[in-house]
């Protein structure tokens, strides 16, 4: 299907032949993407998302397993996102991989007694920076491609 942006696109330097720098751009366009290098389209997405949210929502309730329980899921997460980042370029896994890395290693650092911080603020940080990193998905910008190499 083919859009103005598409036409756009087609109409670039780049494709035409002419030396223009690379550059980076968010896709509007999913058919550039093949959607099977989108882990989250894959039926592997229920193993690495689903227990990993069922991890996450047993440790609400079991305070006693909740570090390491987050740990093992915003690890996993993180690691799932900076890979499916890097093979299908999925935008918001470039913010939410480091993200949910970082959320793991201060979970481990909580529940070790390294440092004092309230868990709250493991759940805020989480719910904004999703929503933050998934919010160009919501006006059809799901991935970061050289969209001139149609």
């Amino acid at each position: 299907m083919r859009t103005p942006y598409v036409d756009r696109v087609l109409a670039s330097p780049l494709v035409k032949g002419q030396q223009t720098p690379f550059k980076l751009r968010l896709c509007a366009v999913s058919e550039l993407i093949d959607p099977r290098s989108d882990l989250v389209l894959s039926r592997a997405s229920w193993l690495l998302w689903g227990i990993r949210m069922l991890m996450g929502i047993a440790a609400v309730f079991i305070a006693a397993a909740r570090p390491y329980l987050l740990v093992i899921a915003f690890t996993w997460a993180g690691a799932a996102c900076v890979m499916n980042a890097r093979r299908c370029g999925r935008f918001h896994c470039y913010i939410t991989g480091p993200l949910y890395l970082a959320l793991g290693l201060t979970s481990g650092l909580i529940g070790f007694g390294v440092i004092e911080l309230q868990w709250r603020w493991i759940a805020i940080v989480f719910a904004v920076g999703t929503c933050v990193a998934c919010a160009p998905e919501f006006v059809g910008r799901r991935y970061i491609r050289d969209c001139s190499a149609v």
